[in-house]
């Protein structure tokens, strides 16, 4: 897999290969959180990119019908109504529709009458007193093409990642992506913040999860409230109080034997099980009497419980990608180590493709040392990031990891220019 970044925020150019593991070091506001950003916006949009562009359409038909409808109800529990409206006919629709290539709007406008004389949500001469403004509905959604609604989807998903800040802030130029899976090549073109132009509709097999904060873990406690949550953050967060359906008794036998070697590592820094009362989730940590809330968790203990839950929840599976935004930030240096292990295992097991970034050399160091111990040292490729001007490009430094070390070991240096400076020893 490969991936080409030019002209995004302040990426000037970037061309990095995944094959494993992919390490990508350098100083701050290099650019390297970017390069993860846009691999997960590519991936979170084009994963089952057909099934959500027809979710999309339907959801918007039932809106608007909704709304329709909600204008000539007269009766005290209107908004309810409404709600129940858009939740079941978009549902519906998605479910009477599902993997069929192409649907006529009359087709279309045949299953929204049917789904009203069904469940007698209003009186069926307002139905069809409506029907002509419900048609209008049908027509107007149908304007959009798939490739249409594909890049509103991709406008949207830059936006919630970037925070509208995608382009460039130096030149006005469009920012321009290609991912390179296998024999499929997806491109992406935005300009002033809108997708303008994309692939043809390409769906990945395989999903992305972004891992940033360690206390994404309290957000599992309904009782506690926090601001406005980025993409990575509301999709990690369903992951991991969410079980993914759809997992048979013999795979999940199978999994647990393929997890005996991850586990084991988990366990040297993390070792016990969650319990969930109502809405609220504990740990239950070995050799400790009663279960310690989830928030209450040390901040180092989150960092692997966050994994723990996902691979519990069927939420981490084969070759799914995982982008890891210094993973090593809170750990004490021999958790450090273990944290770099068990990467290199899960890796190793699930096929995974991995990017991580880092500013730690005992970190750095310890996933070396483990990719080459577990026999995938050919698929770890190490990137370092730097600043050219006002904008970051990327070099390959997989061959000579010393210049990373030199690069973080350039403080210590620092340190002790100013001790000699000073007459210290």
């Amino acid at each position: 897999m490969r991936l080409k970044i030019k002209n995004l925020a302040v990426i000037k150019d970037a061309d990095i290969q995944f094959d494993g593991i992919t390490v990508i070091a350098g100083e701050n506001n290099t650019g390297k959180s970017t390069v993860g950003k846009v691999l997960f916006a590519l991936f979170h949009s084009f994963y089952q990119m057909e099934e959500e562009v027809q979710k999309r359409r339907w959801v918007a038909i039932a809106h608007r019908v909704a709304l329709l409808i909600n204008d000539v109800d007269e009766s005290p529990d209107g908004t309810f109504l409404f709600g129940s409206i858009r939740h079941r006919l978009s549902r519906y629709l998605y479910e009477s529709f599902a993997g069929k290539d192409s649907i006529d709007e009359e087709t279309c406008l045949s299953k929204i009458q049917f789904f009203f004389h069904q469940h007698h949500y209003v009186d069926e001469k307002v139905f069809l007193s409506l029907r002509n403004e419900i048609q209008q509905v049908v027509h107007k959604i149908y304007s959009y093409s798939d490739q249409e609604i594909q890049n509103m989807i991709l406008t949207n998903a830059f936006k919630k990642i970037f925070f509208e800040q995608s382009n460039s802030l130096i030149h006005d130029v469009s920012a321009e992506v290609l991912l390179q899976v296998k024999a499929k090549n997806i491109a992406v073109k935005v300009l002033a913040e809108k997708c303008v132009e994309s692939s043809s509709m390409i769906r990945l097999q395989h999903d992305a999860t972004y891992i940033e904060n360690p206390f994404i873990m309290d957000m599992l406690d309904n009782r506690v409230a926090f601001s406005k949550e980025s993409l990575m953050t509301s999709d990690l967060k369903n992951k991991l109080d969410r079980q993914r359906h759809g997992i048979d008794t013999i795979s999940q036998r199978i999994r647990e034997e393929y997890l005996h070697d991850v586990v084991a590592c988990m366990q040297r820094a993390i070792c016990g099980s969650f319990v969930e009362k109502g809405r609220i989730l504990s740990f239950h940590q070995e050799g400790i009497g009663g279960d310690i809330l989830v928030k209450n968790l040390s901040t180092g203990v989150k960092a692997f419980a966050i994994l723990k839950r996902l691979l519990e929840l069927y939420n981490l599976n084969e070759q799914d990608v995982l982008i890891l935004d210094e993973p090593e930030i809170h750990l004490h240096p021999e958790w450090q180590l273990v944290y770099a292990e068990l990467i290199v295992l899960l890796q190793k097991t699930f096929n995974l493709t991995i990017l991580l970034t880092t500013h730690s050399p005992y970190f750095l160091e310890a996933i070396e040392v483990f990719s080459e111990m577990h026999g995938v040292k050919d698929k770890t490729k190490y990137y370092l990031a730097h600043m050219q001007g006002q904008e970051a490009t990327f070099h390959d430094v997989t061959d000579d990891t010393s210049k990373i070390y030199q690069l973080l070991a350039a403080p210590f240096d620092k340190l002790d220019e100013l001790r000699r400076e000073k007459g210290g020893c």
